[in-house]
C-alpha cells in the first residue's frame, strides 16, 4: 500500500486484519498523522507481518512496487482513481481494493484483484487469505490482467491523443 497515513486511508482496519492472516506480509509506504497511532496499535496487538517503511519516492517507490505480489487501496472515503492504483496495475499487480468510489472501475473481482466490501474487517481478512492461497498461475493471469486493463481504460497521453485526432477526423 502507498499513501498518507490518515484516517481516510482505512490502513487501521488493514492492519487488523493483517494481524489476523499471519502467513501475510504487508509494507505500508508514506508518512501522516497516524503513524504513531498505527504503530501503537501494531505493538499493542502484537502484528508483526506489517510494516510502515515511511515515505518512498522514485527508484526506492519502484523498488516497493517490483518486489510486491499484489498492491492495497483500503480507503474508507471516496477515492476516485488513485494514482498508487495506477502505478500498481502499470506494474502489473493484482489490486485487492475497497469496493468505492472508482475502484470498482480499476478492479474487477477475481480478475485482476479481488474488492473488498467497505467498513468490513472480515472481508478484508477473506480477502487476503484468497489471495494468499492462489497458485502462481492464478497470480500471473490476474497480474496479466492488471497490465491490460492500465492500457485498455487508462491510455497513455500518446494513444489518447491518437484516439481523439481519430473521432476528429472520423475514422
Amino acid at each position: 500500500a502507498v499513501g498518507r497515513l490518515s484516517p481516510e486511508k482505512g490502513y487501521e482496519e488493514l492492519i487488523l486484519a493483517a494481524g489476523r492472516v499471519p502467513d501475510v506480509r504487508i509494507k505500508i509506504a508514506g508518512i501522516g498523522p497516524l503513524e504513531e497511532r498505527l504503530r501503537e496499535m501494531m505493538r499493542r496487538g502484537r502484528i508483526e507481518n506489517v510494516d510502515l517503511v515511511g515515505f518512498k519516492r522514485g527508484d526506492d517507490l519502484e523498488a516497493l512496487y517490483r518486489e510486491a505480489e499484489a498492491f492495497v487501496a483500503c480507503p474508507v472515503g471516496y477515492e476516485n482513481a488513485p494514482l498508487s492504483v495506477m502505478d500498481a496495475l502499470g506494474y502489473g499487480l493484482p489490486i485487492l481494493a475497497t469496493a468505492i468510489g472508482g475502484l470498482p472501475e480499476m478492479v474487477t473481482d477475481g480478475v485482476n484483484g479481488f474488492l473488498v466490501a467497505h467498513g468490513n474487517g472480515d472481508a478484508w481478512v477473506e480477502a487476503l487469505k484468497r489471495f494468499d492461497t492462489l497458485s502462481f498461475e492464478a497470480r500471473d493471469r490476474m497480474a496479466s490482467e492488471s497490465t491490460r486493463l492500465i492500457n485498455e481504460r487508462f491510455p497513455t497521453v500518446e494513444r489518447h491523443l491518437e484516439q481523439v485526432l481519430s473521432a476528429y477526423r472520423g475514422t
